[in-house]
């Protein structure tokens, strides 16, 4: 079936129809929400209140909540304490139409709910009455969602729960379609459009059973949601121009996953248009004007050492200590070719609100792009917030800075490569290189003879793989009492050694890291059969690997690390 058919029968699904919006909403990117954020909107108040709970839970207990914003960082996680009295109260950022929240109450989940918020919200749960419901998760008796925002809050957690099991079985299908790259373009729009015509059903289902003047936000969120996935399939391709006209004019009046995945995802397949590839040559790094003594001895050994220009592994390493520079310099060419490209494009409010998606998980190029894009924004608001987020990265930057000159030397090596530091919140930094798979893993067990192991695989790079590793802090602090380690093992590739120590503390990740060179880590994935970024392995404390026990640092609890353990 040819591409443009799929085309015409894609536009007639219900949907894949533009939702309705009532004529007087607002999105983000509307230029009439530059006068809504500054003259009329205030930050939302986000109250709740714990009953039937005691003087020695609450001191005990602790709450954390994830908003989503618009940024490259698209969930920050904060934390509140509860009074006396059971009371307690939500610090939101700033006043996003609709913003996404997910709460969670005590430390071994006790209750996990996501919140809608606007105006206002006021939760009250009754602890009482949550205990003895087994999981009760998002909505159900004890739980009540009040104020100006709890209508549309109990209307998206029950349409949560609504059919929950169908929709798990239709995320999975989903998943396996997405990443099914033996598809053409056109099986992938097939099956994922059939799939799709299910998760439409169901949700008009919900709909009709369920009216509300909130309705059309689901429908809003849906077609979010696929295209967003349809600009990540096209990423360094180009899309069907009927349907990228489509996807340009798509608005979202919501700042949730769905809604944000879909604008940032939408700036990334921007970036990687054909027309954006940009490269950087080792003679516009050596051109630089403010390279240093030590980088100037560098650039003169590649350029006029004969053995090293000639050794081509000798050379890698050797201009590999000019790493930064072509990473700043890349940074620099990407953040001013992606910005002339969405001005280009879009018009400016919504140029300029896609700007704020503009990201790097490095805090250092992340300060690069904030500055390029501030020079860059006519829209208010947007260089408001994205001001702030400036100062903070700023001060991130600051704090990494000062959490390593107070680390200290490791005095005592392990014989598992090169001892760097150790931080005061648990982390004990090796680099390591020039050492087989075999020989490491004999080690790494002598070593920690008496333990279990943990192994995650990482990068400084990988976006899934820093979203896991709170959920390894976590567990890490869980099971202090347990005989095993965590181990992550970081690969050079993509990165250096200043990100990797950067990233590290900025995360505050205690455990045992090793900064793995290319060669090790290679054949490491490759003994474990591991094809990608994140990767988990468990190595009990008899030494014996044991395959899938651990497949996302989200998905194992102390119970089940305590299972594996024991066994």
């Amino acid at each position: 079936m040819k591409y443009s058919y799929l085309l015409c029968l894609l536009f007639s699904f219900p949907f894949l129809t533009q939702s309705q919006a009532p004529v007087k909403a607002i999105a983000p990117e509307d230029a009439a929400f530059e006068t809504i954020f500054k003259n009329e909107k205030t930050v939302p108040i986000v109250k709740g209140k714990l009953l039937n709970i005691s003087a020695e839970e609450i001191a005990g207990m602790t709450i954390s909540y994830t908003m989503v914003t618009p940024f490259s960082e698209t969930q920050v996680t904060k934390t509140t304490r509860v009074a006396k009295d059971g009371s307690f109260n939500l610090v939101i950022d700033y006043a996003f139409p609709y913003q996404q929240i997910f709460l969670e109450v005590g430390k071994e989940n006790l209750f996990y709910t996501s919140l809608v918020v606007n105006k206002g919200l006021f939760i009250e749960l009754d602890l009482k009455k949550i205990k003895t419901q087994k999981d009760l998760h998002f909505n159900g008796e004890g739980v009540r969602f009040l104020g100006a925002d709890g209508p549309v809050t109990t209307y998206f957690n029950n349409h949560i729960l609504y059919k929950r099991s169908e929709k798990r079985e239709l995320t999975i299908k989903l998943e396996k379609v997405k990443f099914n790259k033996s598809f053409s373009d056109a099986e992938f729009i097939s099956q994922y459009d059939e799939l799709y015509k299910s998760v439409a059903a169901i949700d008009e289902s919900y709909i009709s059973e369920h009216p509300s003047p909130y309705s059309w936000l689901i429908e809003n969120e849906r077609t979010s949601d696929y295209y967003a996935e349809i600009c990540v399939r096209n990423w360094n391709k180009t899309i069907d121009a009927t349907l990228w006209d489509k996807i340009k004019s798509h608005k979202v009046y919501m700042v949730t996953n769905n809604s944000m995945f879909f604008y940032s995802y939408l700036v990334t397949y921007v970036r990687l248009m054909p027309i954006n590839k940009i490269s950087v040559n080792s003679m516009e790094v050596y051109a630089l004007p403010d390279l240093t003594p030590e980088e100037l001895a560098i650039v003169d050994t590649l350029k006029n050492n004969i053995t090293v220009k000639r050794d081509p592994v000798e050379y890698k390493r050797v201009s590999k200590k000019l790493q930064p520079r072509f990473s700043k310099l890349m940074t620099e060419k990407y953040s001013t070719r992606l910005i002339n490209c969405l001005d280009s494009i879009f018009p400016s409010p919504k140029a300029d609100f896609l700007k704020l998606h503009m990201g790097s998980k490095d805090p250092e190029e992340q300060k690069i792009l904030f500055e390029k894009a501030l020079a860059s924004m006519k829209t208010d608001w947007c260089k408001k917030v994205l001001n702030s987020e400036y100062t903070k990265t700023v001060d991130k930057i600051v704090s990494i800075n000062k959490s390593l000159s107070q680390s200290v030397a490791i005095t005592k090596g392990s014989g598992l490569g090169e001892p760097l530091l150790e931080t005061p919140f648990g982390a004990k930094l090796y680099k390591i290189s020039n050492m087989k798979a075999a020989d490491f893993l004999v080690k790494l067990k002598q070593t920690y003879a008496e333990k279990a192991l943990v192994l995650d695989f990482w990068a400084t790079w990988c976006s899934p793989c820093l979203s896991e590793m709170p959920y390894g802090k976590k567990l890490h602090e869980q099971t202090k009492d347990l005989p095993v380690n965590f181990i992550y093992l970081c690969t050079t590739s993509g990165s250096d050694e200043a990100k990797w120590k950067a990233k590290v503390i900025e995360l505050k990740q205690p455990g045992i890291h090793f900064f793995v060179d290319e060669a090790l880590e290679n054949e490491l994935m490759s003994q474990f059969s591991f094809s990608g970024y994140p990767s988990y392995g468990f190595i009990s404390r008899k030494g014996v690997y044991k395959p899938g026990a651990i497949t996302r640092m989200s998905l194992t609890d102390k119970i089940k690390l305590t299972a594996l353990v024991a066994d």
